[in-house]
């Protein structure tokens, strides 16, 4: 992807480096969530793992945009992506 933005004229490290702030940022803001599962279910993280997905549109003009999450993202709200 980054070649591909790099090769339309974009500055495609710019659009995933903007992609990886965002998905930080969910990641911080999910973590309460899913330590209070893992509290819930009686299991501690080192006994545990959850994958996440990240789904992301890139528009006309090389903006990275967050569309959606797996796991949902659902408690997250007012953040800018």
């Amino acid at each position: 992807m980054r070649a591909a933005l790099d090769e339309a004229g974009y500055d495609g490290g710019a659009v995933w480096r903007r992609m990886e702030r965002i998905a930080a940022s969910l990641l911080v803001a999910l973590r309460p969530d899913v330590e209070a599962a893992l509290a819930r279910r009686h299991m501690r993280g080192a006994n545990a793992f959850e994958l996440f997905r990240f789904d992301f549109l890139v528009d006309e003009d090389a903006q990275a945009r967050h569309v959606g999450s797996q796991p949902p993202a659902r408690r997250v709200t007012g953040l800018s992506t």
